[in-house]
């Protein structure tokens, strides 16, 4: 499935897509005017939720319910790290880092031992099948994506 892990820096993501009995590499991270944005979960729902991101987040938030997906999203600003869920409500994280999705235990033990968002995916990618490299990494104040 998916993991990302942020720092108050920069989000990392795995790029493996699992499919039933196949996967494919796909981004999972996007820039957004002064944000990042990672999404986890089932397609449709990341869809709603990275279309109401690129609309400015308005009042109005799509009704997911109809697809029946589920997602989870971070997203890193200069005012910190916030999780969505299909509330599209912003829970702000009240630490310096974060990770969703089938790899994120891992992730958030790797950071809790002081790894980069990138190693954190990386190991993520060794303990969870549903995970896999590459590892894209994008920065909040750079704008080019790193591929590990």
């Amino acid at each position: 499935m998916t993991t990302i892990a942020a720092n108050l820096e920069q989000m990392s993501a795995d790029s493996k897509v699992v499919v039933g009995d196949s996967h494919y590499p796909a981004a999972k991270i996007f820039r957004f005017p002064g944000m990042i944005v990672g999404v986890s979960g089932e397609g449709r729902a990341m869809g709603d939720f990275l279309r109401w991101v690129k609309e400015g987040l308005p009042e109005t938030i799509p009704n997911i319910e109809e697809h029946q997906g589920s997602f989870r999203a971070l997203v890193l600003t200069p005012d910190g790290l916030f999780e969505y869920d299909e509330s599209f409500w912003p829970e702000k994280v009240n630490r310096n880092f974060a990770a969703i999705g089938t790899g994120a235990h891992a992730a958030l033990a790797a950071m809790m031992l002081g790894q980069s968002t990138e190693n954190a995916v990386a190991i993520a990618c060794q303990i969870d099948n549903n995970t896999g490299g590459p590892v894209d990494t994008l920065k909040l104040a750079e704008s080019k994506r790193k591929r590990k």
